[in-house]
């Protein structure tokens, strides 16, 4: 679903690459949308000779689909002209649908770099930043524990130094006058 709403997002972007998964999922939610609406156009209104939601879907996703399929075409190193290809009846729409079957350029070409290394380069900033995340609060705590394990040592040692000598020791005493009428 999430690759529907990219192509809908990127509407009339003509630049760019789209990965078969972007094109495809684009194509079967397409599909299933407008089953949906025709379904209801047919249930409420059985006897119009109009179907107004089915029809009212369809030109909006004029443009999002051609714009997805001339990306889907420059991911496999072809121009957006080779879309009027299938305009040519049978030959002509067989290519386009090996086109877009075929996977595409796993390089840099014209049309940008390859969407599946990109994803890939984005996962893996994603990754390294929660590594860096997780090592900084590991360094945290472990610095916390050590700050603990100190406190804790001082206070088992009773103040000692680090030899193990006493190196003051404090008396106090408490000296009362004797009272008169003892």
């Amino acid at each position: 679903m999430k690759w529907y709403f990219k192509c809908i997002k990127q509407y009339v972007d003509f630049h760019g690459r789209a990965r078969r998964t972007e094109f495809w999922s684009f194509v079967l939610f397409n599909i299933l949308f407008s089953i949906v609406f025709f379904s209801i156009d047919i249930i409420l209104l059985l006897n119009a000779d109009f179907m107004i939601f089915g029809f009212i879907y369809m030109p909006f996703m004029i443009l999002p689909s051609i714009a997805v399929t001339v990306r889907r075409l420059h991911d496999v190193g072809k121009s957006g002209v080779y879309f009027f290809i299938g305009l040519i009846p049978l030959v002509g729409n067989l290519w386009i649908l090996f086109l877009l079957l075929k996977d595409g350029e796993p390089f840099e070409n014209n049309w940008g770099l390859d969407p599946k290394e990109a994803e890939r380069a984005e996962e893996m900033e994603m990754q390294e930043k929660k590594e860096a995340e997780a090592a900084a609060a590991a360094a945290k705590a472990a610095e916390k524990q050590k700050a603990r394990a100190e406190a804790d040592k001082d206070i088992d040692d009773g103040g000692a130094n680090p030899d193990g000598k006493i190196e003051s020791i404090t008396i106090t005493f408490n000296v009362r006058k004797p009272d008169k009428a003892d």
